[in-house]
């Protein structure tokens, strides 16, 4: 249950950061970066959802599964919020540990890369 909300606030905080660097980005005249990486991360965040749900129906199902290099590289893609919504809401892949560490490193690949926008925004 912990690592439940622990999850939940990274996603808030991460959204909440993508919204401003959004918001900087369109202010400064820079829309390619943070709306195109916004509008990215939105349309990936769906697919990703979409395939965690097939995959823990497949799962249910005891048929073919997604592999976990392709669910890693749609979270690497954009699609980490969706993943991590998939893993809240769906309860899967929400256990495996060797799974997560790698969804936690990628998330915060995508964590520096959010900061390393809002510095070029909002520099000199």
């Amino acid at each position: 249950m912990k690592m439940k909300w622990f999850a939940i606030a990274w996603l808030i905080l991460c959204a909440g950061l993508l919204l401003w660097l959004v918001s900087a980005s369109t202010r400064s005249g820079q829309l390619w970066g943070g709306g195109l990486y916004g509008g990215w991360t939105l349309i990936s965040s769906l697919a990703t959802f979409i395939l965690y749900a097939w995959d823990k129906r497949q799962a249910r199902l005891d048929r073919w599964r997604v592999p976990e290099k392709r669910l890693h590289l749609l979270e690497l893609a954009g699609g980490w919020p969706g993943a991590l919504l998939g893993q809240q809401i769906l309860r899967h892949k929400s256990s495996k540990q060797s799974f997560l560490t790698i969804f936690w490193l990628i998330l915060s690949a995508h964590g520096l890369f959010v900061v390393g926008m809002l510095y070029l925004a909002f520099r000199g």
